[in-house]
């Protein structure tokens, strides 16, 4: 088994679209950690409830529309919790268009299997991560360099284990960013 790590942070949002049990089990990792949590559903566990009630997460009281697209945008994170295989799809294809991390719950396979072939790639990227900290002042900017280049397109070729072709790369613009410096 192979597990990835994310460290979330006051900057990060995690957005759950959907309320029951699978979301409340994988809300409760991150629960206790400096991120915002927003839930989209109509109806929620007790417990999610309760989160909400305790200010611990942000809960919209109904169903996703396509109005809630810029919550999607601004997630760090997307876990697709609904019984609406319809809906599913149109949020997994909304998490891939914005460059989002996306999780589905009715797909046959989680997250960590999923992306296990990342596991090489992982302790690099955190320290990419760290370097681009110190190097960008700003949260937006950050944000902007990472949605730029970790893209859909650099996982499909991370996993077809062209890891060492996206590391340069990185490198590269890591290094341009510190000779402007």
């Amino acid at each position: 088994m192979v597990s990835i790590t994310f460290q979330p942070t006051t900057e990060d949002t995690i957005l759950f679209v959907g309320g029951g049990k699978v979301a409340e089990r994988r809300m409760q990792l991150f629960i206790d950690e400096p991120c915002n949590i927003v839930v989209i559903a109509p109806t929620v566990t007790d417990r999610i409830c309760q989160w909400a009630k305790d200010n611990r997460i942000t809960w919209y009281d109904r169903a996703f529309t396509m109005d809630d697209e810029h919550h999607i945008i601004t997630s760090s994170l997307l876990f697709i919790c609904t019984d609406n295989s319809k809906l599913n799809d149109t949020l997994y294809d909304m998490g891939k268009k914005h460059r989002v991390w996306t999780n589905r719950s009715d797909a046959p396979q989680d997250m960590m299997n999923r992306y296990g072939q990342l596991q090489k790639a992982m302790p690099r990227l955190k320290i990419f991560r760290e370097e681009v900290k110190l190097l960008l002042p700003t949260p937006e900017a950050r944000q902007k360099f990472w949605r730029n280049h970790l893209t859909v397109e650099t996982f499909e070729a991370i996993l077809k284990g062209e890891w060492r072709t996206i590391e340069e790369k990185l490198a590269h613009e890591i290094s341009g960013i510190r000779s402007k410096s």
